[in-house]
């Protein structure tokens, strides 16, 4: 697997994991009015989880190339 594609996947896993404890805890509702602990309920968690990290790491990757291009 290449490393983009690897990192990729990471974020999106480690987004899915922060989503549903920020939504154990009660810190973040994530529900969308779905009845707890139902089907739709995790998988609308799961999305938002993974689009969220998903684009922490696209953000990031922007970022390091602004630097990069402000260097020379």
């Amino acid at each position: 697997m290449s490393p983009s594609w690897r990192s990729a996947v990471v974020a999106a896993l480690g987004g899915m994991m922060a989503a549903a404890y920020l939504h154990s805890q009660g810190t973040v509702d994530l529900g969308f009015g779905f009845p707890r602990g139902s089907l739709i309920e995790g998988l609308l968690m799961a999305v938002t989880g993974a689009l969220g990290g998903l684009a922490l790491l696209l953000a990031f990757r922007l970022l390091r190339a602004l630097v990069e291009r402000l260097k020379t």
